[in-house]
């Protein structure tokens, strides 16, 4: 199974965060996320902006992010999460700060998700740690020893923490993600391990599960001309839908068959032995006694087997199939060297 997660930013008012629920289950995603955070808990007045001048938003962070930010009441937060539920999906929350892990405690929240500056934001991951939820964390701009240490400070089981590739650059060109190498850095620090996408891309998904990841985060927008930078680098719900199945493709390209899809065609297209003629009692069979026709069972004689010298004990006519009950038994017939 691949998860989505899909990315929806800050919440924008309780009527919003709902129809991205409702977006979240048309896309088939198995997660809804969305960023809780206090500007002034997040960034100084000399945070400037990191992210291409083309994306929008002020200069500085602080002033964008004060402009982007309606938080939702508990209550509001737990209408949402128990919303996603009623569609099966998991409520997913990215805190930037100690407070709001507490606030999403109170709400019910199911999962986490840390954002990649945090990764060395040591009391946030031990908050986190501390309520015992599965959690994703991503490794941008990471090195191995950070994301070692980050996995250590959550103290989870390693099946209930994966460590989530990503570049840390919004957005991130084609030549610049790399999710097989970065998957397989990854994969030293957790069991299972995730790619963050901040391409623009369809395909990048797909690439990055046939590299091993089974969680699939991005940035989805109700509204692709909205006035966050989030939105402007966001996939339509229609692309996300395109997105995950192209990603679901890629995986069943790595997935062992179920049974044997190809033995009717194994039966259908190869040959076995015929009689190219009336064959008597005690005919011994010459090569141009027998002709090589589909289909080829299993019980059949295939024309790997030389049958040249092997005597018919049981006539057969021309045209029926030669198999190994119609030979005199005790000797059975070799195959071709």
């Amino acid at each position: 199974m691949i998860e989505l997660i899909c990315e929806w930013g800050p919440p924008r008012g309780l009527a919003t965060t709902l129809e991205q629920v409702m977006a979240t289950a048309d896309i088939c995603a198995t997660h809804a996320k969305w960023q809780a955070l206090t500007p002034e808990r997040l960034a100084s007045k000399d945070a400037h902006r990191y992210w291409a001048e083309d994306l929008g938003g002020d200069k500085s962070q602080l002033e964008m992010l004060r402009a982007g930010h309606h938080p939702l009441s508990i209550a509001e937060w737990r209408e949402v999460f128990a919303h996603c539920r009623e569609y099966a999906i998991v409520p997913t929350i990215t805190p930037f700060d100690l407070g709001a892990v507490k606030c999403m405690e109170a709400a019910g929240v199911g999962t986490y998700k840390i954002a990649s500056g945090d990764i060395t934001y040591r009391a946030l991951y031990k908050a986190i740690a501390a309520t015992h939820k599965p959690v994703y964390f991503s490794t941008g701009a990471a090195s191995q020893t950070e994301m070692t240490r980050a996995r250590d400070w959550l103290g989870c089981n390693r099946g209930d923490v994966i460590a989530m590739v990503c570049d840390l650059v919004y957005p991130c060109d084609l030549e610049d993600a790399a999710p097989e190498g970065g998957l397989w850095e990854a994969n030293q620090v957790t069991d299972r391990v995730g790619y963050s996408d901040h391409t623009t891309s369809l395909i990048t998904g797909a690439v990055a599960v046939v590299a091993g990841a089974t969680t699939l985060e991005k940035h989805v927008t109700l509204d692709p001309h909205g006035d966050t930078p989030d939105d402007r680098m966001a996939l339509t719900v229609e692309q996300a839908r395109q997105y995950l199945t192209q990603a679901i493709q890629a995986r069943m390209l790595g997935n062992e068959p179920i049974g044997d899809p190809q033995m009717t065609a194994r039966i259908g297209a190869r040959r076995s032995a015929y009689a190219a003629r009336d064959l008597p009692t005690s005919t011994v069979l010459r090569d141009d006694d027998i002709e090589w026709l589909r289909p080829a069972p299993l019980d059949r004689i295939p024309p790997t087997i030389n049958l040249t010298g092997q005597q018919i004990v049981d006539a057969v006519k021309r045209g029926e199939a030669v198999t190994y009950e119609n030979l005199v038994p005790g000797s059975p017939p070799a195959p071709y060297n």
